[in-house]
């Protein structure tokens, strides 16, 4: 029907699922490197837009190679693998629809991940926050997150991006010699979202996700 939702609140909860994931593989990444020296360089580097990484690997790419990484912490992680296929599939070519906008957002998560544990490096046992499920590293221990919280890191999230975005775009010059040339791989055009996609997002994941479904 023309009326239904992009995205339904079972999908929504499932993008929660996914984000606790890998807020969580941020942690364990900066856990187990310990170098504090190589995190925050790691921080600093993906603090550029459309860079993405993984701490674990010591390793920079772009969205594309951070898209597969969701998709496959979804499939060996035993998440809902198909709830987060549907969603990829919806959302189709990168910066096609306001779905993209779990790209940037989930990376955000994963940098929390590595930020929460540098800022707290003894804030809790890391066999115990292994174990445990949507909950974040703090130095008064293991946080249990609730609804409300992730909703409102989800869309300060969507306006940090929207932020950046806007200003990359008012610092942007073309370099190209005439219109039609291609736009190169590495074209900030290519690495940024529509400020719109954002702000829908926000109103999307607030409307979408109801307590029953957390």
């Amino acid at each position: 029907m023309a009326t239904q939702p992009l995205i339904d609140r079972d999908t929504a909860s499932k993008i929660i699922t996914i984000l606790d994931f890998v807020y969580s593989l941020g942690v364990e990444d900066c856990h187990y490197k310990q170098d504090e020296g190589l995190a925050r360089e790691f921080l600093e580097k993906t603090s550029e837009q459309g860079r993405y990484g993984l701490l674990g690997k010591e390793i920079y790419f772009d969205w594309f190679e951070w898209e597969l990484q969701l998709k496959r912490a979804a499939r060996e992680t035993k998440y809902p693998f198909s709830s987060i296929m549907q969603y990829f599939g919806r959302m189709g070519a990168w910066q096609s629809n306001w779905l993209s906008v779990l790209i940037p957002v989930s990376f955000d998560f994963y940098r929390k991940g590595i930020s929460d544990r540098l800022n707290a490096p003894d804030g809790c046992e890391y066999a115990m926050f292994a174990e445990r499920r949507r909950v974040w590293w703090s130095k008064h221990g293991i946080q249990k997150v609730s609804l409300q919280e992730y909703i409102d890191v989800i869309q300060q999230f969507c306006l940090d991006r929207r932020r950046m975005d806007i200003a990359e775009m008012e610092r942007y010059e073309d370099k190209r010699e005439n219109k039609y040339e291609r736009i190169g791989e590495w074209d900030m055009r290519k690495r940024i979202l529509n400020p719109r996609f954002y702000e829908r997002y926000i109103k999307a994941i607030a409307i979408l996700i109801s307590k029953k479904d957390y």
